[in-house]
């Protein structure tokens, strides 16, 4: 009888060590679960980031683009009105250098003329004395 109360003692022993060794197995892997949803979760976080860092470097790159693209717009229009500025300025040269040739043969044309009026004073006076 003894033997039999030890064998109940002893079974009775194991099934609470296996009893707990089961809740030990089970917090274990509930602790595991929980790491590896944590886990999981930090690397979309991280995957979450990186993306976030390329949108970020990719917007940044398109924004220094449109910058540059502006301001070489910009150049191309002030070279643009350079250029405008420059054939103009040449127009309005010539256009005086035009005026002062004309206002100059418009002198030289009035000297004439009033040079021949006065030979044909002349010639008429030289005919009327000849009379």
């Amino acid at each position: 009888m003894m033997w039999l109360l030890t064998q109940l003692k002893l079974q009775s022993k194991h099934q609470i060590l296996m009893l707990q060794l089961r809740k030990q197995i089970l917090m274990l892997q509930s602790k595991q679960q929980k790491l590896t949803l944590k886990l999981r979760q930090q690397r979309k976080l991280l995957k979450l980031r990186q993306q976030k860092l390329m949108l970020q470097s990719k917007l940044m790159l398109q924004s220094k683009q449109q910058i540059l693209m502006m301001q070489l717009k910009q150049q191309k229009l002030l070279l643009k009105l350079r250029q405008q500025k420059l054939m103009l300025q040449s127009k309005l040269m010539l256009q005086s250098k035009q005026q002062k040739l004309m206002l100059k043969l418009r002198q030289q044309k009035l000297m004439l003329q009033s040079k021949l009026m006065l030979q044909s004073k002349q010639q008429k006076l030289m005919v009327q004395l000849r009379q």
